[in-house]
């Protein structure tokens, strides 16, 4: 027996100890519900079972018939039987040291009155007694009539009763189990944890954690004094981390100074879990099949009969094949054959007791470092290690439920199983009975690999390839029993029915090697047959190629590298042709790749076959695929970098974490977002301005949308709709129209650049910032003379939300009084045109409500002096070079003084 080896990445938790251990027993439970029959549950009548009676849980066997001066004091002739309370009672058994054995127990009789036949009885009386140590019963109690199902009317049938087998199976059950019983009273006493003293403070235990408390209370001492300094200074823990930290230092301390308390609760609650659940399953087995020693004689309780009767039927056939293919016939083949399993179990034990008492002490270190665990748990840092011991202790706790279970639970579930088996697979299920009452031996191990990294480390020791004893004594084993084998292959036969099977079974199995082999040759050979002309090629190229590269090495070896230098040599020649070469196969390297470039392009040459035009579209959609799902990552990536800004940019908590222990890391924080956000906003706008300008949108479509129209444009038969609603688009054309637009295309976005959208004649407050940059940018006031400085900061404050609003800034320029000849000469017609009206209403007193009306008189002397400078203008034309357009206006201007000009 080894221990069985798994690959482990940081242990096992106590729950997967509790599936395994559950698995195993819920695997068993079904296996028999599966191949046996169901089982009945016992009502309130007696009925037969073989030949014993099943009553109240209980099974009553044959007893001797009553005689005169009987102590039971039954009349002659009373055909009795008798079920007994437990050996256990009886016999006495010891749990930590201490002995539960009773004088007396208690014995139970069915009994039928003298001269009546019990199979075909409906009925039969019950009593009890107590009986001593002599056999004497005494204390009779009251009698009961129970009804009883005739022996002829009872189908029970279970492998108790199987004629010929039975006789070995039940025994054998019952030895098993008294056996796990006592291996678990033994090893219970390791895996038990001894209950911790919680009122004695002198005791050693109590005297070590105490110690360690005291090195945690130490630490909160240091944890307040930080905490002090921090307050006092500024610097360390801020207010935010102490408003975490102060319910956790309160729940540690009061954590730390009971931890003793707290694991002596958890020690007991194994301790109560484990011999519990060891009990109740004893209790239901004992308690549903009713077999003890004293139903069957211990003299048939031996494996020699089981091997006997198991060999008896069709598995001996199976067994001597597979022990003729082992050993070969050789004692000293199968002598090393049994010498590992053998070794392994006493070394299994041995090691088993050995980490069971390091479970001990892992147990008690973890105890006595209890306080250090719970001061680990207040800081995120060093939490960690709090997770790793209450995990390592919860574990080593939770292994003797576990190890009860799987005790207990293995011993129930062979009953169920060995006391239905029957039918044609009867015998394979008393094997798999007698497989699953045996089974803790093999399943303790595992569970102590299964019970933590730690134990699991320790339990490895023992299994190691290179260094574990176990595997060093089955290598050894194997090494001297395959020297024994072939030992005895070599020699005849004879008489050795064994030997004669395994020779036999190899000389097949080494025919079959051989004829694979000479199979696979002549496969060989025709291929090379059948394609003699490409392989001859093959030959003669590979056969040329490694005779020149031996003539070169021979001959030109001393001399290579002087030849290579000497100009017009052949060596050089030949060194200048294998750069030559190289570069050639470069070239065809890079060929094939713009080759594929292009067909990825969905390039088809001419001439291409189908098979080839299939393969390029193919790999021109999968180079789309591939394309489409980049964009997809690249949108994902960047609209979760935003998210993540916008929440920075809300969340001051959030910047305070990332700015981590840097005094300015929060406002670097927010820098990042706020620029990864507008970054992410001016790539929108971007984008949508190529969409603007793939799809030509005119002048007049530009102007439409950014007013908050839905504008449809088409081109190459692709019809696209620009939403009002589109916020990057409308914010593109804004700033293209800005750029390139008329000047009254540009007032008109102007003079609603603070009126909210939601007006009924429209408005672009929300793209005011976007106006006022853009008019910043292209420096529009020199064609207006209105539409710079001051104006500029108008437009971003949201001034305009008319056009009287634009007119008073049209008034304010010329308040100025700062307007020139080449001024009126170089602007926009539209422009002029607006100045012309300007001082057409602050001449005729229209003064809009922007304007105080204290300021006309101011005005209308500006009024005065710009006629005067638009008749200079005029007058000086050639000089000054008026644009055609905006000479009427300018006449306008110049007859506000000059009525007849």
């Amino acid at each position: 027996m080894e221990l069985v080896r798994l690959t482990s990445r940081g242990g096992f938790s106590a729950r997967r100890i509790f599936m395994f251990a559950m698995t195993v027993l819920v695997t068993a439970l079904l296996t028999a519900i599966s191949f046996s029959p169901l089982l009945h549950a016992q009502g309130p009548e007696a009925s037969w079972k073989g030949a014993s009676i099943l009553y109240d849980g209980r099974q009553y066997f044959p007893g001797a018939d009553a005689k005169d001066g009987d102590s039971h004091g039954l009349p002659a002739g009373t055909k009795i039987y008798i079920s007994t309370s437990d050996s256990d009672a009886q016999n006495g058994s010891t749990r930590d040291g201490l002995n539960t054995g009773n004088a007396t127990t208690k014995a139970f009789f069915l009994f039928f009155a003298p001269g009546t036949d019990p199979p075909t009885a409906t009925s039969v009386q019950h009593t009890s007694y107590d009986v001593d140590q002599t056999g004497t019963y005494s204390n009779r109690q009251s009698t009961a009539t129970v009804t009883l199902t005739p022996e002829s009317e009872t189908n029970q049938y279970s492998a108790c009763t199987v004629e010929g087998i039975g006789w070995i199976i039940c025994p054998v059950t019952v030895f098993l189990a008294g056996g796990m019983d006592w291996l678990f009273s033994v090893i219970s006493g390791f895996v038990a944890v001894q209950p911790l003293t919680v009122n004695d403070p002198n005791g050693p235990l109590h005297t070590a954690w105490n110690v360690m408390r005291s090195f945690a209370n130490v630490a909160f001492i240091i944890l307040f004094l930080i905490i002090i300094y921090s307050q006092v200074t500024g610097w360390g823990i801020s207010n935010y981390g102490l408003k975490r930290l102060l319910p956790r230092m309160i729940i540690a301390a009061i954590l730390v100074n009971l931890s003793f308390y707290i694991t002596a609760i958890a020690v007991d609650l194994s301790n109560v879990l484990g011999y519990g659940l060891q009990d109740t399953l004893i209790a239901i087995r004992e308690a549903t099949f009713s077999i003890t020693n004293e139903t069957y004689s211990a003299e048939t309780t031996t494996w020699a009969n089981i091997a006997g009767a198991i060999l008896s039927g069709g598995a001996a056939t199976y067994g001597i094949i597979a022990l003729s293919t082992a050993t070969a016939g050789s004692i000293g083949a199968a002598v090393y054959f049994i010498v590992p399993l053998l070794v392994g179990l006493v070394l299994t034990a041995v090691f088993v007791l050995l980490i069971l008492a390091a479970r001990q002490a892992i147990i008690i270190i973890l105890i006595v470092i209890s306080p250090l665990a719970f001061v680990a748990n207040l800081l995120p840092n060093t939490e960690k290690w709090f997770d790793k011991w209450r995990d390592l202790f919860m574990t080593m706790l939770i292994f003797f439920p576990a190890f009860s279970l799987v005790f207990g639970g293995s011993q129930l579930a062979g009953g169920i199983i060995i006391q239905n088996a029957s039918g044609p697979f009867g015998l394979v299920m008393m094997i798999f009975g007698m497989a699953v009452q045996v089974a803790p031996l093999i399943i303790t191990p595992l569970i102590l690999k299964l019970s933590g990294s730690l134990l699991g480390r320790l339990a490895q020791i023992v299994n190691d390839p290179r260094k574990g004893m176990l595997d060093r004594t089955k290598n050894w084993a194997n090494e001297k029993g395959e020297k024994q084998r072939a030992n005895s292959m070599r020699k005849p036969a004879g008489a050795n029915l064994m030997r004669n099977i395994a020779q036999k079974m190899d000389r097949n199995k080494r025919y079959t090697k051989s004829a694979t082999e000479a199979y696979e040759k002549a496969v060989e050979a025709n291929a090379l047959e059948a394609d003699q002309s490409r392989y001859q090629k093959l030959h003669e190229v590979s056969h040329g190629a490694h005779m020149q590269k031996e003539r070169i090495e021979n001959n030109m070896k001393a001399h290579a590298q002087r030849e290579i230098n000497i100009v017009g040599g052949r060596l050089h020649a030949e060194n200048v042709e294998l750069e030559l070469s190289k570069s050639a196969l470069a070239k065809a390297v890079k060929t094939t790749e713009a080759t594929m470039e292009e067909y990825r392009a969905r390039h088809v040459p001419v001439g291409a076959s189908q098979r080839l035009s299939d393969a390029i579209n193919e790999m021109a959609d999968n180079q789309q695929s591939t394309a489409v799902q980049d964009f997809r990552a690249k949108a994902a990536q960047g609209v979760r970098e935003e998210n993540l800004a916008k929440t920075l940019m809300r969340n001051n908590a959030m910047l305070e974490e990332a700015g981590g222990i840097d005094s300015q890391g929060a406002d670097t924080a927010l820098a990042s977002a706020v620029n990864t956000v507008r970054s992410a906003y001016d790539k929108s706008v971007t984008e949508a301005r190529q969409i603007v300008r793939h799809f030509n949108l005119s002048s007049s479509q530009r102007q439409e949308h950014a007013l908050g129209h839905d504008v449809i444009a088409e081109k190459d038969g692709i019809q696209r709709v620009f939403k009002a609603g589109d916020t990057f688009t409308r914010e593109a054309v804004i700033e293209d129209q800005i750029a390139t637009g008329t000047v009254g295309q540009i007032q008109q976005l102007v003079q609603i650049s603070g009126q909210e959208a939601s007006h009924p004649d429209g408005g672009l407050s929300e793209f005011r910032t976007t106006i006022s940059a853009a008019l910043a940018k292209n420096g529009l006031g020199g064609k207006t003379l209105y539409l710079g400085g001051k104006t500029i900061d108008d437009v971003a404050t949201g001034r305009f939300k008319s056009g009287e609003d634009l007119m008073a800034a049209v008034m304010e320029t010329i308040g100025k009084g700062k307007i020139s000849q080449k001024d009126l000469a170089s602007i926009d017609a539209e422009a002029t045109e607006m100045l012309a009206e300007a001082a057409r209403r602050i001449r005729e007193n229209q003064l809009p409500p922007g304007i105080q009306e204290n300021l006309l008189p101011v005005l209308q002397q500006r009024v005065t002096e710009l006629s005067e400078v638009a008749t200079n203008t005029l007058t000086d034309d050639e000089r000054v070079n008026i644009k055609p357009n905006s000479k009427a206006h300018i006449e306008r201007m110049a007859r506000i003084v000059n009525p007849n000009f």
